[in-house]
């Protein structure tokens, strides 16, 4: 896991590059590896209101309960072969409200022809989270 909090590292010096900018609310998106320090980052950093992970691993996912009531939007292929989907499933266990999305045809990669799949998912899960912060700020 020392990859992870170098990972982290790299995640959270960007976090405080938007915080300089103003920036008050934002997502975290990461594949693979990725995304197990995507979650690490979001479960830490209060401007996280949504975590998108794509074929996320389950080592490095302990601060996954820690996200709620940040939403949790995992996408993973049921052909991928690298990390079996059930990694997926186990993630979204730990995540109260986690939405798991799979995907036929799609492995560990993101095949071109379902990109608008998978971006349509993002923006969807991305425009709810916003919407429910926005919510809970009024």
């Amino acid at each position: 896991l020392l990859g992870a909090v170098h990972g982290a590292a790299d995640v959270l010096a960007c976090v405080e590059e938007l915080r300089r900018r103003g920036i008050e609310r934002l997502g975290l998106v990461g594949h693979s590896f990725g995304g197990a320090v995507m979650v690490t980052v979001g479960a830490t950093v209060p401007e996280v209101v949504t975590v998108v992970t794509l074929s996320t691993q389950t080592a490095g996912i302990q601060d996954a309960p820690r996200l709620a009531p940040r939403s949790l939007l995992l996408i993973h292929g049921l052909d991928d072969t690298l990390i079996h989907p059930s990694g997926g499933h186990r993630t979204a266990e730990l995540v109260p409200g986690a939405t798991l999305i799979e995907i036929e045809d799609m492995g560990h990669d993101r095949p071109e022809p379902l990109w608008p799949v998978i971006v349509g998912a993002i923006a969807q899960h991305a425009a709810a989270a916003t919407a429910s912060t926005m919510d809970v700020a009024s």
